[in-house]
């Protein structure tokens, strides 16, 4: 099967439905880190829809290889989303790290109002996302408003608060909650 780039697209969409949020739309498996073997994917994504009867591996590794998010990992024959998930069933093991420089997160201004009480949520995901350039917050924060919001973790009273940080295999820092005493508005964009 070719892969044209709006079919990349649409097969790396439905990958991260799969891999991050609800395997059992094809009735797929994850294991307790969110692998599934690369072959059974294979088969139920070509199973669950015409569009998908001719795919191949190497159609899904073109796409896991184009993400430029680079959502996916494939190892040993295995497969799994990087990070995102809210698969209750999903609990991804990520390594600590203690940043070294400032982490941003970009929000719509809805979003803010609730932020400016609550602090940063993961909302339906396991963690809160965050970045540590202001280019991919502010690209982030797009996807919700227009105009978004740019917020500046203060990392260093975050660390002395003990809020732990982890980082995905896509660089994706990661953390439980951030209050919201440690946010700033940032007018970098």
């Amino acid at each position: 099967m070719q892969l044209n780039e709006p079919l990349q697209k649409k097969l790396s969409r439905f990958m991260a439905l799969i891999l991050r949020h609800r395997p059992e739309v094809i009735g797929l498996e994850l294991d307790h880190e969110g692998w599934c073997e690369l072959q059974v994917l294979l088969q139920k994504i070509q199973k669950s829809s015409p569009t998908w009867r001719t795919l191949n591996e190497e159609n899904i590794r073109q796409v896991v290889e184009n993400c430029n998010k680079q959502r996916f990992t494939i190892k040993n024959g295995r497969m799994r989303a990087n990070q995102g998930h809210s698969n209750k069933n999903v609990e991804v093991q990520f390594s600590k790290i203690i940043p070294k420089q400032n982490l941003y997160h970009g929000t719509s201004k809805r979003a803010w109002q609730k932020i400016q009480s609550s602090g940063l949520l993961p909302m339906n995901r396991h963690h809160v996302h965050l970045s540590a350039d202001i280019k991919t917050a502010v690209k982030v924060g797009k996807r919700y408003d227009k105009n978004p919001i740019l917020l500046k973790i203060n990392i260093e009273k975050a660390l002395a608060d003990g809020i732990q940080f982890y980082i995905s295999e896509n660089n994706v820092y990661l953390c439980e909650h951030i209050p919201a005493d440690l946010l700033e508005m940032c007018t970098d964009k």
